[in-house]
């Protein structure tokens, strides 16, 4: 019993978020929202690259110079759409894994 409660103990929290994949999903699909999906996406994005250029982590996400903000975006957009299985998953970690599987680094 008490290595069960240590166990427990010692199970992280998952990561909070206030928005899932399917309330990303809704806003990239809306006309009207899509400006909110796209601020959404590149604040992921300036999240990733800010954490990488203090040292905290290693870059994930390695984005060409001539790339576009709407890339990032259609990435997104297709990758919710693909995989309709994580969307009640946090956005902010779709967007990452969205954006890791497009872009990796070397």
């Amino acid at each position: 019993m008490l290595l069960l409660a240590l166990a427990l103990a010692a199970t992280p929290e998952p990561p909070l978020s206030f928005f899932s994949g399917n309330d990303l999903h809704q806003h990239c699909q809306e006309t009207e929202t899509q400006v909110w999906c796209l601020a959404y996406v590149l604040g992921v994005n300036d999240a990733l690259a800010s954490v990488a250029a203090v040292g905290v982590a290693k870059p994930i996400i390695c984005l060409s110079p001539t790339m576009q903000a709407r890339q990032l975006m259609d990435t997104v957009k297709r990758h919710l759409e693909d995989h309709p299985e994580t969307r009640h998953e946090g956005a902010s970690g779709l967007v990452a894994l969205a954006l890791k599987k497009a872009f990796p680094c070397p």
